[in-house]
């Protein structure tokens, strides 16, 4: 099976990230930045709501990568934080009218 190299540079970032190497975690943000905000905003459909919610996402993917036992599962790991914020802006959304 072929991995690809995103995938790869991903699992050697977070098993740095959790030796305490501060910039893996930021090369990781960087790494990944752009596809997780396009799927906020393809959940949410506008862009600003979407830049507030991955604010908000990263600050939660940041806060638990301690406890990711798979640094190959952090891309589906990522994207099921984002769909949960971008469900819950929704949610949001629907009560207030």
């Amino acid at each position: 099976m072929q991995r690809d190299r995103k995938r790869v540079l991903s699992e050697y970032l977070i098993v740095s990230a959790h030796a305490g190497d501060r910039v893996a975690l930021d090369r990781l943000c960087r790494l990944w930045h752009a596809d997780l905000s396009r799927h906020a905003g393809r959940l949410i459909g506008e862009a600003d709501p979407a830049r507030d919610i991955m604010q908000d996402a990263w600050c939660d993917i940041l806060r638990g990568l301690n406890s990711l036992r798979e640094p190959a599962a952090f891309p589906a790991w990522a994207y099921r934080i984002v769909a949960r914020k971008c469900a819950a802006e929704i949610r949001g959304r629907q009560s207030n009218r």
